[in-house]
């Protein structure tokens, strides 16, 4: 929030100001969309190519680089189709992790960067390095088109190697706000008038009459001038009209919209007002082609009419999703400190599409299951090679939640218990995993996360209240369970961070809103893409401390 307040400082009782005309005007800076591309080479190259020197290692899933020289190496070209609308200037964050084989202390190892094709620029990596893990960053301008990375070796003898694996590259595509305000000074612009109508411009405005809901003023906006609207959006909408005396009460104006040219909705308004100033929004979904607006009239009389100006239409076009949503969280930013995490992994029977998907050959599960198993441990991994104090405990839950492991600092036990977890079907239990997790971080003297990996919405929890996924009266309740234990474990002081599994029965908003905050939710399309937000997640727990501060 911010506060404006005026106060008089005055000599007597009778003296005064007299105050008009207060504008506050502020911006609200638009969410950037952070996307990231993990390349562990598990199926080879992807969009990566080799030039001399460089080959793909089927049996240690890496890319080798060797030879003497300033070698051309690895390289990768995000197109603009790829990196989406950057309609700001933007930070492009870039990690891999690289080891070497009878090389040099004098070696080098560049990762060369270009923005549009211009200068190159680059960081130097000592190439003698075992078992390393390096991060730059870089800015590119607003509209970029393409930008591109490099790897070249600079070894002195042809026999010297170096091994990369586990490339990231993280960006944030910026949505570009548009606006256009049609005031009718130059004519009715990109606006039109129905062929049934009686609708014309007078005296700078649009003048419509009519009665029985007489197809008026419109104007469709096309794919060509909304922009790639690739995330769910909002578009708003005002404008100004007055009524001469003749209208009566009974009398109505309507705004239609129209999203691609199905289901017309409207927003309806009294016929008889001076000088109105109206507003609303309306929701768009990804991908859409068009939306169309549209005046109608419904008087009581030929002769009573309506004067519409300054017509206003508001849109943001944003960038395609890769089918995930994280935030776009900077690391060196964060005060990191020791942290303690519990992961509560879903063991419902929609993970398996209640015994639909396809079994794992260790009969522990599905293909799903096993998935969720492995980017638990995963988060585990990544997090004790860069936080060594970390510690971590583990609750899985369907009808009941039930704790496996208390806070462990090793993290091979922890993997130990997750490949030993048999998936179990069955309902939905949020609010109980969320209480199981807040239990075994009740001592915990370190910042304090809840992972909560989940594909759906609670199902089961509140005490005497029959399990179901239909019936709204009992889902309420559940919901009501779940939200209760999440806003107890907040109070507490810990961070809680849903990973959403979005499937078709999920709600999305609700689920999100048990987040300690917006930089706090990771939600994916589908199970396989669980791995791409792995470093995100890391990126959340990492800085704890600094998102819980106020």
């Amino acid at each position: 929030t911010f506060t404006i307040r005026f106060e008089t400082v005055y000599s007597g009782s009778d003296e005064r100001v007299y105050v008009d005309n207060i504008i506050t005007t502020w911006c609200t800076i638009p969410k950037c969309y952070d996307t990231s591309e993990l390349q562990n080479f598990e199926a080879g190259l992807g969009k990566w190519t080799c030039g001399s020197g460089c080959g793909f290692q089927s049996d240690d899933k890496n890319v080798w680089m060797g030879g003497k020289g300033n070698i051309d190496q690895l390289t990768r070209t995000f197109t603009k189709d790829e990196i989406g609308g950057m309609f700001e200037a933007s930070t492009v964050r870039f990690s891999f992790d690289y080891t070497t084989t009878t090389t040099q202390v004098d070696d080098k190892i560049r990762v060369y960067y270009q923005v549009d094709g211009g200068t190159w620029q680059y960081k130097e990596y000592l190439g003698d390095g075992k078992d390393e893990h390096k991060e730059l960053q870089f800015t590119v301008p607003a509209d970029v088109e393409t930008f591109t990375i490099r790897f070249e070796t600079i070894y002195s003898g042809s026999d010297e190697f170096v091994y990369v694996d586990n490339i990231i590259t993280r960006w944030c595509s910026v949505p570009k706000c548009s606006n256009e305000l049609e005031n009718f000074e130059d004519g009715l612009g990109k606006w039109i008038c129905g062929s049934d109508s009686d609708c014309k411009i007078d005296d700078k405005n649009v003048e419509m009459t009519g009665k029985d809901n007489a197809n008026q003023l419109a104007r469709t906006f096309t794919k060509a001038e909304i922009g790639g609207m690739g995330q769910l959006s909002t578009v708003k909408f005002s404008f100004d009209y007055t009524t001469p005396d003749s209208t009566e009460a009974s009398d109505r104006i309507r705004v239609y919209y129209q999203v691609d040219g199905a289901n017309p909705q409207y927003k309806e308004y009294l016929g008889n007002k001076k000088d109105q100033h109206e507003e609303f929004e309306f929701t768009v979904p990804a991908h859409v082609e068009s939306f169309t607006i549209r005046f109608e009239t419904d008087f009581s009389g030929d002769d009573e009419f309506v004067y519409v100006d300054n017509i206003k239409t508001e849109w943001c076009s944003t960038p395609s999703p890769l089918g995930y949503e994280t935030p776009f969280i900077d690391v060196y930013l964060c005060d990191t400190k020791p942290v303690d995490v519990c992961l509560a992994i879903d063991m419902s029977g929609s993970v398996c599409n209640n015994g639909a998907d396809s079994p794992t050959s260790d009969t522990f599960g599905c293909n799903n299951f096993h998935t969720q198993k492995q980017f638990a441990k995963g988060i585990i991994e990544k997090l004790t090679s860069i936080n060594d104090d970390a510690r971590f405990s583990l609750v899985t839950f369907s009808d009941n939640a039930k704790k496996r492991l208390d806070l462990v600092s090793v993290a091979a036990t922890f993997s130990s218990e997750i490949d030993s977890i048999v998936w179990t079907s069955g309902w939905t239990n949020t609010g109980g995993a969320i209480m199981k997790c807040t239990e075994t971080l009740t001592n915990a003297a370190n910042a304090r996360v809840i992972v909560l990996i989940t594909d759906g919405t609670p199902t089961n929890g509140y005490p005497g209240v029959g399990r179901s996924r239909t019936y709204p009266p009992k889902m309420a309740k559940h919901k009501e369970f779940a939200t209760e234990k999440a806003v107890l474990a907040k109070n507490a002081g810990i961070l809680l961070v849903p990973i959403i599994i979005a499937t078709d029965d999920t709600d999305k908003p609700y689920m999100k809103s048990l987040a300690s905050s917006t930089d706090t939710v990771v939600s994916v399309t589908n199970f396989d893409l669980l791995p791409a937000v792995i470093n995100s997640v890391v990126s959340i727990t990492e800085c704890a401390t600094w998102l819980q501060t106020p």
